[in-house]
């Protein structure tokens, strides 16, 4: 409950982020790599939250180009 931002890898520019201010004190932020992403694996990228936490969830969604 006590997070408020996130800090992104260097590769990854920030679009939207926002926290929650009821119970469940959700926290998201959403970024994206400002341009295409090379053929093959991509990823092994961490935010770090402001605060420790005992309990998270968290995704990455890909979405491929069309072509």
């Amino acid at each position: 409950s006590a997070t408020t931002l996130f800090t992104l890898p260097g590769e990854v520019v920030q679009r939207r982020a926002v926290c929650s201010a009821n119970a469940g004190h959700i926290c998201s932020v959403l970024g994206d790599s400002a341009g295409g992403a090379p053929a093959g694996t991509y990823g092994a990228l961490t935010a770090t939250a402001d605060a420790a936490s005992g309990s998270a969830t968290m995704w990455t969604i890909l979405l491929r180009q069309a072509g």
